[in-house]
């Protein structure tokens, strides 16, 4: 599919943007919420583990007092008659004091252990609403795989960056292991081996790594990456930065060596990063959001899931505003979709639909449709940056 802005125009960011708007205002509903809930409750922890800690503190205080006047009370105690009545009242006094001191501290844990409970509960549900919509609707995101074969298994991440929002999927995959063949299909690379049962004369050699593990992967687009193919005897290295490869079998730089440059085939290696995303495409059957942070701060910890949101709302604004720029009908927010079998079909939204929906949200709505530039008070100046998403970014 092809989306265009109403006077055909190619969008900068090829997706649905009515539906992504539609997801977003959506995310937008249930979240907050859940956000806001978060931070009434740990208010109230606070003020309640504040007046048990104050109690506790009464407690220390009172029986500072008491003490005193025991020894104040001894002091003058001449004949010693009151030694005894002073010692088992003190006595009395600990142990009181203990027992009120654990009641009001297991209090304290218990709301603690309770609270800890239902908002990692409230957190795990922002992260399920999210975890569908930011897989592919963040536009303009770097995204990076990170692909690691560990204690016999296939682990993996993806992780985009956006603004100072990095967010993170983890990857899991139906296979334990990917092998060079699952992978790629086929990969030969040349090094220098010993030839004949006999001679100790080095040649070069083409090596089938058809079945090599693939130990590490990480991948940030076709021109910047990192293969790392290993079987129980050697370990290949290819490293793709900016467009230049370099292979290294063990630390031997394969292309530097004059011998072995000329035998690497290129074209096995320019289809590296095509195949690779190929297969994440069809061999992931989960990406589940696991973590999200704003300027390197847990936004679940810290309550920074809506500034997350205006984030990824700022991504929207610059194609909104282009939207009903181009539009003859200024009110609205137009695109256009061109189908594989030809047909076009065209989606909108009203600007007041989207404010209205953001407006039922509250004050935090309200932000958003001044950041988009969809409230009435609002006037936006056209000099926005458009966005543009790469070919190769990640699954659809």
């Amino acid at each position: 599919m092809i989306y265009t802005y109403q006077d055909g125009t190619p969008l900068p960011v090829q997706r649905d943007l009515i539906q992504d708007l539609r997801n977003y205002i959506q995310c937008l509903e249930q979240v907050l919420p859940l956000e806001n809930s978060i931070i009434e409750m740990k208010d109230a922890e606070t003020e309640k583990v504040q007046s048990l800690n104050r109690q506790i503190t009464d407690l220390k205080n009172f029986r500072e007092r008491l003490l005193e006047f025991f020894r104040q009370t001894q002091y003058g105690d001449v004949s010693g008659a009151l030694s005894p009545c002073i010692d088992e009242m003190t006595q009395i006094l600990n142990e009181a004091v203990r027992k009120n001191r654990e009641e009001l501290e297991n209090n304290s844990n218990r709301i603690r252990r309770e609270l800890n409970s239902t908002i990692d509960q409230r957190k795990e549900k922002i992260l399920n609403c999210l975890s569908p919509f930011m897989i592919s609707s963040i536009y303009g995101a770097s995204r990076e795989y990170h692909i690691e074969y560990t204690d016999q298994m296939t682990k993996g991440t993806l992780t985009g960056y956006i603004s100072g929002l990095e967010y993170t999927y983890a990857l899991t995959f139906p296979d334990e292991k990917i092998t060079v063949k699952k992978l790629l299909g086929k990969l030969n690379l040349p090094h220098m081996a010993r030839s004949g049962v006999f001679s100790k004369e080095e040649k070069p050699k083409m090596e089938d790594l058809s079945g090599y593990i693939v130990q590490e992967m990480r991948y940030s687009g076709p021109e910047d990456f990192l293969l790392v193919l290993g079987n129980r005897k050697n370990v290949f290295r290819i490293v793709c930065k900016n467009g230049f490869f370099s292979i290294y079998e063990d630390e031997q730089e394969i292309t530097a060596d004059e011998t072995l440059f000329p035998l690497i085939d290129e074209r096995e290696l320019s289809e590296i990063p095509e195949k690779f995303v190929t297969y994440i495409r069809q061999n992931t059957p989960s990406f589940r959001l696991s973590g999200i942070s704003v300027d390197e701060e847990n936004a679940l910890e810290n309550n920074l899931i809506f500034d997350s949101m205006k984030i990824i709302a700022e991504q929207y604004c610059p194609i909104i505003q282009e939207c009903m720029k181009r539009n003859n009908v200024k009110t609205e927010i137009v695109i256009k979709v061109q189908y594989e079998d030809g047909t076009r079909n065209e989606k909108y939204i009203s600007k007041e639909e989207v404010y209205s929906s953001l407006a039922n949200i509250g004050g935090e709505g309200l932000e958003i449709a001044g950041i988009i530039g969809v409230d009435t008070t609002s006037t936006r100046i056209n000099n926005f940056y458009l966005i543009v998403w790469g070919p190769l970014s990640g699954p659809r």
